[in-house]
């Protein structure tokens, strides 16, 4: 695994450090893969939303998008 340093204002480290261990994360890491997870599945989200509003030819049936909003999570936490 690749690794990236970020810089926090001393506010956002200790937020940070309150944050994994009040919600039992294991590391800071753990903590922010955890936050990029949910950005990376609301923008699929968002996304798909927009293409069915916009474009009447992606348009599936509410049965169909649950089906691949629940494969999409599922990817999810078999990558975690």
């Amino acid at each position: 695994m690749d690794s990236m340093n970020i810089s926090l204002p001393e506010d956002m480290k200790e937020f940070v450090q309150e944050q994994v261990a009040e919600r039992s994360f294991g590391s800071a890491s753990e903590y922010f893969r955890q936050l990029l997870r949910v950005e990376s599945e609301r923008e699929w989200l968002r996304d798909h939303l927009l293409s069915a509003m916009t474009e009447p030819s992606s348009r599936t049936s509410a049965e169909d998008f649950m089906s691949q909003m629940r494969a999409k999570i599922q990817e999810q936490r078999a990558a975690s």
